[in-house]
């Protein structure tokens, strides 16, 4: 199952290997939230999985348009923000990237 990592304060790409393949290396374990709605199941590595709420949900403003994983916005008790993701679009951009991936491999492989 593809990983996606969505921590912005770290530079490097979501990793696309297999769960098992990222965590063997080191003996650290990450909090995962998966995802099998799509047709292409995904696992997301979260910093922490605080508690299950229901939510009203505010469409965001035209400054995020070009982004189609974020499709709304809510406020906590305590005044925070936070981005409520679209798991259809992250599966499916996922499977996009991948099948890029798999392309170029076998287009340099054929070389």
């Amino acid at each position: 199952m593809p990983l996606k990592k969505l921590n912005p304060e770290k530079k490097e790409p979501p990793s696309t290997k297999p769960l098992l393949t990222k965590l063997l290396p080191t003996k650290n374990v990450f909090p995962v939230i998966l995802f099998s709605g799509s047709d292409f199941p995904i696992a997301l590595i979260v910093d922490s999985i605080l508690y299950n709420r229901d939510l009203m949900v505010q469409a965001l403003g035209s400054q995020f348009k070009l982004t189609n994983e974020l499709v709304g916005a809510t406020v906590l008790g305590d005044g925070q923000v936070v981005f409520i993701l679209d798991p259809y679009t992250l599966s499916m951009d996922t499977k996009a990237l991948l099948e890029r991936e798999k392309i170029a491999k076998e287009t340099e492989e054929n070389k």
